[in-house]
């Protein structure tokens, strides 16, 4: 089990870094993709784990791109520091430090129980 944990998170890791760098501007024409309320509920904002943005994709690689595309739809002009998986109450979250185009550094939660561990 840990093993395959171990490999899940990799994979996600790789697949995260592959399609954003640390130092990438998302730009306000990539922000305004349409497509990005279909993958996410619309409720919550990220601000915390209660408020978290529920990805609504059945896959990692969709589910990832999700959270990218929902990133650059709210923070437009934003670039990604870092990311982190946490278990809260058996509820997998991707956490994605952020900074804004402002320069305010923010951290976004994202619960990622629908497509976690889904190839």
């Amino acid at each position: 089990m840990k093993a395959a944990f171990h490999i899940l998170f990799g994979l996600v890791l790789l697949l995260t870094l592959s399609n954003c760098s640390s130092s990438k501007k998302m730009s306000t024409a990539q922000a305004t993709d349409s497509s990005t309320s279909d993958a996410t509920n619309s409720t919550g904002d990220g601000s915390s784990f209660e408020n978290a943005v529920l990805i609504k994709q059945t896959s990692s690689t969709a589910g990832i791109e999700a959270e990218y595309k929902w990133i650059k739809e709210h923070y437009p002009g934003s670039r990604v520091l870092g990311q982190k998986l946490i278990s809260k109450e058996k509820t997998p979250y991707d956490v994605i430090m952020i900074e804004t185009a402002t320069g305010e550094k923010k951290d976004v939660h994202f619960n990622i129980s629908k497509f976690f561990g889904k190839f």
